[in-house]
């Protein structure tokens, strides 16, 4: 069977939550909401797996997605219809990629309305949904299990009552909330511990955070703080932390824009008598988890107990913080029970307040005054997009990367004990100490005797490891934070370095850095979306050691030299746009400078197309253009009036493929969309040419007109090949209209 050429996937549905990035066994994945369909991209944008939309929500969209980041479950949405999607490995496949699995549905429940988004706390344990301007936080019963809280009515799963009828009253309600106002922002910290909510036209981020907890307490406490703003709120972001950043380590950080073009940094104000109780947690293999096949969680079991081995070590580098433990031989069942995860030991401790929990303003950026080169903003109107500013995330990467040198080191040293000594491995040891001995100190820190059980036989090993991981804190608290922005009138790349954002003792200062022009082409930077994601995305150190023990690359030898090799010099960029397109960026890093230093944004790839079925395919007959219509034909209305777009007209362009032409196919250059289910229903290239002349600009492009119809009328329209600078000069023309209107 031949392998096509150029697979069109089709643009986003309309929404906040319309797309998300997950990882599974270390390796990146992306998950879209196409028309009715769920489509997962590898790091590449190459086409893994599409789950279209089955009979249980026929005619309904998928409203959002969202994905676990180490787990690499999915849950999306479909009017009020939840579905989750959990990876099988592709056992039996000969090549594998980089990214070997497939995701199966295994649980669907429905709520009462339609659901806004949602989004997944203690990696798969916990579900926050919104429906309308109701929170709900789900729990599943494995967690419930261990940590009771008073619910409300559990919910029913409607998968197969034959085949799978223990799913049911899997999840319950904890908690819920009656919010102010519809959120059209939510989003939460790395770590878990703080939700940021704000609504259209808001003014105000309010951060939830869990207020109150005490063991037999029947429900769940949530208290919350404002954070107020001089405009209307435009969209936040957090800083990311990582998977391998023990949580509560380093505050949390957030960034909100607004409609007067200034980002504004918010920082979580450190106490040392208050712990913070947790939404979310890290990853933990509960006993739920581990009952299950073992396919479902991927082959290598013992990655994750390195990891959790490091975050552990990590946790106890920190001694500004203090560290709870379970105070009974039952506390440290439960915890063997539910996993291996410090974040259950948080839950299940003593009791939290949070009178003195805020964030405070460490620092703005103005896109007026703060950037150098750059277009005013002024006097743009109110629909023009705000500046928006952007973490890097270069500490979490290089983290991220440090960590997983670490992670390599310890596997090949345990898989070289196992070669030299028929004992006990090293890991083998840690587990066994750390997780089986209940020889705690009584402020929770492990004891002498119980290290030295760990490493009894690699004491120099250990003491390599605990220098490690002490310079990798060491170089994230005292290393910059890189802001970028995409400014939405030239589309150039504006670089900001922040400096001592971790320090406690110093004020943190925020510099302008650098300039690139045309980084983006105006009509992408115009048409941006607020939100954007930064990601590494190769796989993990550790994969190739994984490989020779297996059996895999067996000539392959991993030294300290080819690590530092697998350190690739880009960043990928994902970028949302007001038609519904997906684009990836590649950002090239000076390779010496830990991801700080921003060399240039190449485009990669970009994801459009019709959401819908196509119906019509109509070429023009001398240029190399072509017309194609879809339709929604839903055949469930009660959430048609979410709907804004039912019918799409796209033109597209040509490029010859052959031998000496690879790269060539189809590329969408213009969109049309209709709010009628009959939009397009008859479409037709009309025979005549127009010289470039009529466009009345610099332009020398070709054009000609087409006719379709939508409704009881006829439009016609006039297609230009290459209208680039035709679009520049409307966009030109356009502001200054405003500008002038303004005045």
């Amino acid at each position: 069977m031949s392998t096509p050429h150029q697979v069109i996937i089709g643009a986003l549905n309309s929404g906040e939550s319309v797309y998300a990035i997950g990882s599974v066994e270390g390796a990146t994945f992306i998950v879209c909401a196409v028309g009715t369909d769920v489509v997962i991209l590898d790091a590449d944008f190459s086409r893994v797996q599409v789950i279209p939309g089955c009979s249980r929500s026929a005619g309904q969209l998928v409203n959002s997605v969202s994905c676990c980041q180490d787990s690499g479950k999915i849950a999306a949405t479909y009017g009020n219809t939840i579905k989750i999607f959990e990876p099988i490995s592709n056992a039996h496949e000969k090549k594998k990629p980089v990214l070997s699995c497939r995701w199966i549905e295994t649980q669907c429940f429905t709520v009462k309305e339609r659901v806004k988004s949602v989004l997944w706390n203690m990696d798969g344990l916990r579900m926050t949904v919104v429906v309308g301007d109701e929170l709900f936080l789900y729990q599943h019963r494995s967690l419930s299990s261990v940590v009771p809280f008073g619910s409300a009515a559990p919910v029913t799963f409607c998968i197969s009552e034959e085949d799978h009828a223990h799913d049911a009253n899997m999840w319950h309600i904890i908690w819920s909330v009656q919010l102010g106002q519809h959120p059209r922002y939510i989003k939460f910290s790395p770590d878990g511990t703080f939700l940021a909510i704000s609504g259209e036209h808001d003014k105000s981020v309010k951060i939830i955070y869990q207020d109150l907890f005490e063991q037999g307490k029947e429900h769940l406490s949530f208290g919350f703080f404002i954070l107020d703003h001089p405009a209307p709120v435009r969209g936040f972001e957090w800083r990311r932390t990582g998977r391998y950043m023990p949580r509560k380590c380093m505050q949390a950080i957030l960034i909100t824009w607004c409609e007067d073009n200034t980002s504004r940094i918010w920082k979580e104000t450190p106490s040392q008598e208050s712990a913070i109780g947790d939404l979310c947690g890290d990853e933990g293999d509960t006993s739920w988890e581990r009952s299950r096949p073992r396919k479902f969680l991927g082959k290598h079991f013992g990655v994750k107990k390195i990891k959790s081995r490091i975050i552990t070590k990590l946790k106890g580098m920190l001694s500004e913080r203090k560290r709870y433990t379970e105070e009974s031989l039952n506390a440290l069942g439960m915890k063997a029970q539910m996993g291996k995860s410090p974040s259950f030991s948080d839950l299940q401790s003593a009791q939290y307040t949070f009178s003195s929990v805020h964030f405070h303003l460490m620092a703005t950026v103005n896109g007026e005054t703060d950037c150098m080169l750059v277009p005013s903003m002024e006097g743009c109107g109110p629909l023009q997009r705000p500046l928006c500013v952007h973490w890097l995330n270069n500490k979490e990467l290089d983290f991220t990367v440090g960590a997983e040198k670490v992670l390599t080191e310890v596997i090949q040293s345990d898989g070289h004990s196992v070669r030299k000594s028929p004992t006990a491995s090293p890991i083998e040891l840690a587990e066994g100490a750390v997780w089986h001995n209940s020889e705690y100190s009584e402020s929770g820190d492990w004891t002498s005797s119980v290290l030295d059980k760990i490493y009894s036989e690699t004491t120099s090993f250990k003491d390599a490891l605990d220098v490690k991981l002490e310079v990798l804190l060491r170089q994230w608290s005292k290393s910059s934070d890189i802001l970028f922005a995409i400014h939405p009138i030239d589309g150039s790349l504006l670089i900001w370095t922040v400096e001592w954002l971790d320090d406690p003792h110093r004020q943190p200062v925020v510099s302008f850095t650098s300039r690139i022009p045309s980084a983006l082409p105006i009509a992408d930077a115009s048409s941006l979306h607020p939100s954007l994601d930064t990601f590494n995305p190769f796989e993990p150190m550790f994969a190739d050691t994984l490989r020779k023990e297996e059996g895999k690359d067996a000539e392959l030898l991993l030294s300290g030299r080819m690590l530092e090799m697998k350190i690739s010099a880009t960043i990928h960029l994902l970028t949302h746009h007001e038609n519904g397109s997906l684009n990836l960026w590649h950002v090239a890093v000076d390779e010496s400078s830990s991801f700080t230093c921003i060399l240039c944004v190449t485009h990669k790839s970009r994801m459009c197309g019709h959401r819908f079925q196509i119906d019509q395919v109509v070429p023009h007959p001398a240029l190399p253009l072509l017309l194609t219509t879809s339709q929604f034909q839903s055949e469930q209305s009660a959430f048609d009036n979410e709907t804004r777009f039912l019918s799409e007209l796209i033109l597209w362009k040509i490029s010859p493929v052959g031998p000496l032409c690879k790269s060539g196919g189809i590329k969408e250059i213009a969109r049309v969309a209709s709010s009628l289910h009959t939009g397009f229903d008859c479409i037709g290239w009309i025979p005549v040419f127009l010289p470039s002349c009529a466009l009345e600009s610099s332009s020398n492009s070709p054009t000609c007109c087409f006719i379709a119809s939508e409704g009881p009328n006829l439009i016609i329209y006039q297609a230009v090949t290459d209208a680039r600078n035709f679009l520049v000069e409307i966009y030109n023309s356009t502001r200054q209209t405003k500008a002038d209107t303004n005045k």
